[in-house]
């Protein structure tokens, strides 16, 4: 309920404030509230349709309320307003439609996501990659929008690693590479998913210095066979999270890339 006056206090600080929403409560009242505190908001879009939206948030006119606020948002000058959308199979086949609806929207930046895994079976193929990469760098080309796999993908899960270096943020952004996370338990952590305390969040320096979290910076959980890559440094072989999880190990491949090492 204190979220306005904390967006405040952070901002007095010099701090860059982002929110993230689903949109649901955001009017003219609570735009007029964001207006000169909230720096960044990002608003999620997970399907071209307002049924399968539904099906998805469970909340019916789900899509329509974050059209909505996101015309707000802009409208009232917010400097930065993103789309996130996941990209699941079927986004991935009919990326033309969610693009078309996404792209005439008020946005700064599309960020598009790697599915995270909690089963092997629900892993992305080689040939739905290379679908989507050559979508973001076509839509990139045409219409000069901003748009990226903004979450952990190993370079190599589709044919060509260039082309995915191209749309891709890399690891960059998760597993602790350049961030932390608190969580509501109050446990500073290296990412959402990652359940690594590493200490008390009031001491942000001694958990930035934590040893879990110097390895991971230091990239000494990267796979032996990805040590010789030229793109390590951004690509960090994919998701230690994903790798752990899958394959049992954060030094484990990538469960995306190991399918390309196991041809």
């Amino acid at each position: 309920r204190d979220i306005y006056k904390l967006a405040k206090y952070a901002n007095s600080k010099n701090l860059d404030v982002r929110l993230n929403t689903n949109g649901s409560l955001t009017d003219q009242q609570s735009v007029k509230q964001m207006k000169g505190i909230i720096d960044n908001v990002l608003i999620p879009i997970e399907s071209y349709t307002a049924k399968k939206e539904a099906e998805i948030t469970g909340y019916k006119i789900s899509l329509k309320r974050k059209i909505k606020a996101i015309r707000l948002l802009k409208g009232a000058g917010i400097p930065m307003v993103r789309v996130g959308t996941v990209a699941i199979e079927d986004n991935i086949i009919n990326f033309d439609k969610i693009a078309r609806l996404v792209t005439n929207l008020p946005i700064d930046e599309w960020e598009l996501y790697r599915p995270i895994p909690i089963a092997n079976n629900q892993q992305l193929s080689s040939k739905l990659i290379d679908i989507l990469v050559d979508k973001l760098i076509s839509i990139k080309r045409e219409t000069g929008r901003t748009v990226f796999i903004a979450n952990a993908l190993p370079f190599c899960a589709g044919s060509d690693l260039n082309k995915i270096n191209s749309v891709s943020q890399g690891a960059l952004s998760d597993d602790g590479h350049s961030r932390i996370v608190i969580d509501p338990r109050g446990f500073a952590k290296p990412h959402y998913f990652m359940d690594e305390n590493l200490g008390d969040p009031r001491d942000i320096l001694s958990c930035w210095n934590q040893p879990f979290m110097k390895r991971m910076r230091n990239l000494e959980f990267l796979p032996e066979m990805c040590k010789q890559c030229n793109f390590k440094y951004k690509c960090c072989g994919g998701s230690r999270w994903a790798s752990k999880l899958v394959n049992g190990s954060y030094n484990k491949l990538d469960p995306l890339a190991s399918k390309i090492f196991k041809k």
